[in-house]
């Protein structure tokens, strides 16, 4: 501090020295760049004011300050200094920008989306514009005052800041700098806040936290630390840790310090380091882990080369103790702005904060449901979880229906405060329709079993002669549906969360295929092939898989035959067809003839169960009829390289095909 206020002291000095009120006003401004870069942004503030008034039409002192004042949350003197700009015609298209997200910081919903449409009018181009679409109408939407969300401040908050909250057992773990005693310097001479730590508490059944310490004392650093994950078997922690005094995650260059990951293991009962993660860097910034309910994805947050804005969410998946290359979540999650705070639910859902996708203002919490494996639908979580200011690092409890985040939102007691929220139930309406797949019939005295994941309870009801039954469900849960009726094969649905809003009716359809056994007693085809010219039949399709460079019949496969040979003699009429494959490891010409062994193999099984060889063919096709991407040169695990070693086992029937038995349809799929 002593040396601050030298420079200043020094400063002013050469100014009123100086032989013009130019070079004092030049000097200054160099003075204040540095705190700038150093983020002494009250320092800097204060020297680039008294810059400006040596020479008020400076329109690159005036930006400054106003990003001097949005870095220390001042969007009220954010706006006041890109005003001065705008008036004054100084003003750059991505002045106009920041103008509009501080007085969405200050909730100036209005005006803030007119100064967006401006800054769209004048760089149509920008990647920014994504995000200011009909953005009026979509935030008095996130403003609404669901019933869905009780969110109420934590018992433990300080004048400090508190964040990064994750829930292990019965204990909330979370990062505070304001549980440390305060010095004289920093409270009477400006010195920089205390460094944020790691504690502790107990939650208890009314939601408060009690008895708080410190958290993983040996493992904590001389700067801040946190946020935390612990991993599912409670013997292995991931953490933050920043030199920095602001936690939001920035560059390493021009001062701003990079945050890194560090790992953890628990030795004989304490927490202790056991090195950082592979993928920490001295030019760029990993940090915010969060590690799956499986403990074999770590999710995080990098301004690493090559994302799609300021910082973005990466995942990596440890295969045999190592760490796979960091892969990108992608343009649909990350944006031009910053991504950080991932959180993985039980159920899979991503939660993370951004400043990108449109909101309410500042950092807003989103979640992304899986689709497929790849988060593609992303939804803010609105009001009151989000609002003006920055809202971020949420972590749920196993169920899904308690959690913690962080704010600055008005009313709080410190810097950044930590928050409970309460997930309600909020009903919601769903519309179940049974159909005959082929013929789009609607199906009376159809069984509906509805499944809700998250509770794990079921319903049941029978669809009336309309085939439509209904269920009331609640907003933002996973639905299984499993359709059965007498005369036709069962049929399952799943409907995700991010489909069922509250207050709202979902509709959804689920086709039931017709059950051919019960007409003449054999299997149902499942589709037609042609052999020598000749019609064939498939009745029914099963598959077995074989180890590695071996054609030995394994236990699994020896069930599956045993099955087959019980059906073979139970319809005289049909007959098989075994069509053997390999993996694409190894020469090629070997693996046609280790799948021709596999064939052989499959085949002297069925012989020794008392079926002829006549009513048998077996073809080999070694490599060529790969299942997925795993060819020669493609890196796959042995798990997609091994359903490619099988065997499929076809029950076919020769002969003229029969209309009037297959009637609805020739197809079984």
């Amino acid at each position: 501090m002593k040396e601050n206020v030298l420079k200043i002291v020094l400063v002013l000095l050469l100014a009123s020295l100086a032989p013009s009120a130019a070079r004092a006003q030049k000097i200054t401004a160099k003075v204040a760049d540095w705190h700038f870069r150093k983020m002494n942004f009250t320092e800097a503030i204060k020297l680039y004011q008294y810059a400006f008034q040596k020479d008020t039409n400076n329109a690159y002192v005036a930006r400054q300050l106003a990003e001097a004042y949005r870095q220390t949350d001042r969007p009220d003197e954010t706006a006041r200094w890109l005003r001065r700009l705008i008036n004054r015609g100084d003003a750059q298209p991505g002045d106009v920008f920041r103008y509009a997200q501080a007085l969405k910081n200050m909730a100036s919903y209005e005006e803030a989306a007119y100064w967006e449409e401006r800054f769209a009018a004048l760089a149509p181009e920008d990647v920014r514009i994504r995000s200011v679409a009909s953005l009026q109408d979509y935030q008095k939407w996130l403003q609404r005052d669901t019933a869905r969300y009780q969110v109420k401040p934590v018992n433990l908050n300080t004048l400090g800041t508190e964040f990064g909250p994750t829930i292990f057992g019965n204990q909330l773990i979370y990062s505070s700098s304001g549980r440390t005693r305060t010095t004289f310097a920093q409270k009477y001479l400006g010195e920089p806040p205390s460094y944020l730590n790691l504690y502790a508490g107990e939650i208890s059944d009314e939601g408060k936290l009690m008895k708080v310490k410190p958290f993983a004392p040996n493992m904590q650093s001389r700067h801040h630390d946190g946020p935390v994950s612990v991993h599912p078997n409670g013997e292995e922690l991931f953490l933050t840790r920043n030199q920095s005094r602001r936690f939001r995650l920035l560059g390493g260059n021009g001062g701003f310090l990079n945050l890194e990951i560090e790992a953890g293991k628990k030795i004989d009962g304490e927490w202790e380091s056991t090195g950082g993660f592979p993928y920490n860097s001295k030019s760029y910034s990993t940090g915010h882990p969060a590690i799956d309910p499986s403990g074999t994805v770590l999710y995080f947050t990098s301004d690493m080369p090559g994302g799609y804005g300021g910082a973005d969410l990466y995942a990596c998946r440890r295969v045999d103790g190592q760490w796979g290359e960091p892969m990108n979540l992608g343009p649909y999650v990350n944006t031009w702005g910053n991504e950080t705070f991932p959180f993985i639910g039980a159920d899979g859902v991503l939660y993370f904060s951004s400043d990108g996708h449109p909101g309410l203002g500042g950092m807003d919490i989103f979640r992304a449901h899986p689709v497929n494996g790849i988060y593609t639908v992303i939804e803010n979580l609105g009001y009151p979880v989000n609002t003006h200011k920055d809202d971020l690092s949420l972590a749920l409890n196993g169920e899904g229906t308690v959690g913690y985040f962080a704010s600055n939102r008005p009313g709080g007691r410190g810097e950044d405060d930590l928050y409970s929220l309460k997930i309600n139930k909020v009903s919601a309406e769903i519309d179940l329709l049974a159909r005959d797949e082929s013929t789009g019939e609607v199906l009376p005295d159809t069984r509906i079993l509805l499944v809700h994941q998250q509770t794990d309870t079921t319903e049941v009801g029978i669809t009336p002669p309309s085939g439509l039954i209904s269920f009331q469900v609640s907003a933002g849960e996973d639905l299984d549906i499993l359709a059965s009726h007498d005369s036709y094969h069962e049929a399952g649905l799943t409907i995700g969360a991010e489909t069922i809003r509250e207050s709202e009716r979902v509709f959804a359809e689920i086709a039931l295929q017709y059950n051919r056994e019960k007409n003449d007693g054999y299997p149902p085809p499942i589709f037609l092939e042609v052999e020598n010219g000749q019609p064939l039949h498939v009745m029914e399709l099963d598959y077995i898989y074989f180890d590695l460079a071996n054609w030995n019949i394994r236990e699994d496969a020896a069930e599956t035959l045993t099955r087959v040979a019980n059906i073979l003699a139970n319809y005289p009429d049909l007959e098989i067809r075994l069509e053997s494959h390999a993996d694409a490891r190894g020469d090629a010409r070997l693996n046609l003839a280790l799948s021709e062994k596999r064939g052989k193999a499959a085949f002297l099984y069925l012989v020794a169960k008392e079926i002829y060889g006549d009513r048998m063919k077996y073809t080999a096709y070694g490599e060529s009829r790969l299942l997925n991407i795993c060819e020669d040169g493609v890196d796959c695990d042995e798990d997609e390289h091994a359903v490619n070693r099988r065997t499929v086992i076809k029950i076919v029937r020769e002969g003229a095909f029969d209309e009037e038995r297959l009637k609805r349809s020739p197809f079984y799929f």
